[in-house]
């Protein structure tokens, strides 16, 4: 009788310390209890709970199907997103270019510069089609510059597009001259190095690795002299005992370029 009227007053002690505690606490002790009880119920619901926390805070009635469509409408939206911040860092960098593009043309110089962007690119070519054409004063045998240096020459001219042959490309063929050396020659594109050939002055046999190459109006009226295309890296001989000179282009990221300055002298 004694030990029957313990018991009683320990549980009555229990049941008013539970009521006691916070609510939280009272919480989770009753999810332990039930753990003890009904495991597979309580796993369920713990389940729920933590995507419910995953996800922001989902309705306590949501059920495992719902849930997995929401997951994957907002992976959905997540992509959607990352595309969109993509476009606009791409959107960026080209805005950023055509600002060192318009810095570069206001400077004062004796001839003008048409900001031109590539419409397409010829397959399986170094070619590429400008959206600007005779309208703008674009003509066929003018330099084509990227902010590096020379990049190509204006092969043929419309009035509203231009293609432009690119110094990769192996038909590629520009007049130019060593400044320093007072030497003329032609640069042509010999199997993927950019090589001056044809000599034209007295100096052509004493020209040095790290001279610099520019463009020459010699025998074309449309050609702006003096625009960099690069500086020579080596020496080589051709058959005939005569010099050829590898050139280093001066503009390393031609073939990627979206926009191009062509180069208009004065009064053409």
């Amino acid at each position: 009788m004694k030990s029957r009227l313990l018991l009683c007053f320990s549980f009555l002690l229990l049941a008013v310390a539970l009521f006691l505690l916070p609510a939280g606490t009272r919480k989770r002790l009753a999810r332990t209890g039930r753990a003890f009880v009904e495991p597979a119920a309580e796993m369920n619901a713990m389940g729920l709970r933590v995507a419910r926390e995953a996800l922001g805070g989902l309705p306590p009635n949501m059920t495992v199907v719902q849930r997995d469509d929401l997951l994957a409408e907002l992976a959905k939206t997540r992509n959607a997103l990352e595309v969109k911040d993509a476009a606009s860092e791409a959107l960026k960098a080209e805005n950023d270019q055509l600002r060192r593009l318009l810095r570069y043309v206001r400077q004062p110089r004796g001839y003008s510069l048409v900001v031109a962007g590539v419409a397409s690119q010829l397959a399986g070519s170094g070619k590429v089609v400008l959206d600007r054409g005779s309208a703008d004063g674009i003509l066929a045998g003018q330099a084509v510059m990227t902010l590096e240096g020379v990049s190509g020459i204006v092969s043929e001219a419309s009035i509203r597009r231009a293609v432009v042959t690119l110094l990769s490309e192996k038909d590629c063929s520009i007049p130019v001259e060593v400044p320093s050396r007072q030497t003329n020659g032609i640069l042509e594109n010999h199997k993927g190095q950019l090589q001056l050939v044809a000599p034209m002055g007295a100096g052509f046999d004493s020209l040095e690795a790290g001279d610099v190459v520019c463009t020459t109006d010699l025998g074309s009226e449309v050609m702006q002299p003096g625009l960099l295309v690069g500086t020579i890296r080596e020496k080589l001989r051709a058959p005939d005992d005569s010099p050829i000179y590898v050139i280093e282009a001066a503009a390393s990221s031609m073939g990627s370029s979206r926009y191009f300055l062509v180069a208009i002298p004065e009064g053409k």
